[in-house]
């Protein structure tokens, strides 16, 4: 751990001292076990907190909103078409077309188009330890888009 973090829980100790001192005054008259309670409660409560906050900022570095689906977003800005891309799956826009309605909607796939399976970048999601980009994956069975998919490589 870094000095940092120790800095940290003291600084989110001193306060609960005090406070757990006020409680426990109230409710256990021995010294020794009052002084010893409110010094284990302190640190452990400032632990728990202190992990409830490293928590709650990897959850804000992971959000990112999900948008309905627009042709001109996924066009004009491919990086973040991972944000489109939920929207694109439930609303179940692609089942049903063709290769060529798809590339009409969407552009010109990352894959070969000889395939029965075309796959688009659609940018890098906010997971953490996100090395690789997410991949649209559109399946064709006789044709038509049978099955759409969001993966991470």
């Amino acid at each position: 751990m870094d000095s940092i973090v120790y800095y940290i829980l003291i600084g989110i100790s001193a306060p609960l001292f005090f406070i757990w001192r006020a409680i426990f005054r109230k409710f256990i008259k021995n010294e020794i076990t009052r002084v010893i309670a409110t010094w284990v409660t302190a640190i452990i409560s400032a632990v728990v907190i202190y992990a409830c906050i490293i928590i709650a900022y990897l959850y804000v570095l992971q959000y990112y909103p999900n948008r309905n689906f627009s042709r001109n977003e996924w066009i004009s800005n491919p990086e973040k078409r991972y944000e489109l891309s939920e929207d694109l799956i439930k609303s179940k826009l692609l089942i049903g077309k063709t290769y060529s309605e798809v590339i009409q909607l969407l552009g010109e796939s990352a894959s070969d188009s000889d395939s029965s399976e075309i796959y688009y970048n659609i940018g890098y999601e906010p997971i953490l330890l996100n090395t690789h980009p997410s991949i649209l994956s559109i399946a064709f069975k006789a044709g038509r888009v049978e099955r759409v998919t969001q993966s991470h490589e």
